[in-house]
């Protein structure tokens, strides 16, 4: 991913959500790398460090519809992206992980 940041020549904003306690973060993963090639090149960036957090179905898809939401609003259908993010804000995995906040919590 770092090379494709440093040779794009087109910027469309990246939303990354990294867990914490993901097994491959240190020896594989290395968001801060990511991180810093977006920094330097003026990349656009939101990584997201989710505590708790590992490399999970449950990860994956406590925090999918953001992402939904994100290519929805890049491709300029913000009322899809309006949408996911309303009816998905209160759908949250419950067994995810002890981190979760209740007001995301799903039954």
């Amino acid at each position: 991913a770092v090379e494709l940041i440093q040779r794009a020549s087109e910027t469309l904003p990246l939303l990354v959500d990294q867990g914490e306690a993901d097994e491959f973060l240190p020896n594989q993963l290395k968001p801060e790398l990511l991180e810093q090639a977006c920094q330097a090149t003026g990349y656009p960036l939101t990584l997201r460090r989710q505590p708790g957090y590992d490399h999970s179905y449950y990860f994956i898809v406590t925090f999918l519809a953001d992402h939904f939401a994100h290519h929805a609003q890049a491709m300029g259908l913000q009322a899809v992206a309006e949408g996911l993010d309303a009816s998905m804000a209160t759908k949250r995995c419950k067994r995810c992980s002890p981190s979760c906040s209740s007001s995301r919590d799903a039954a």
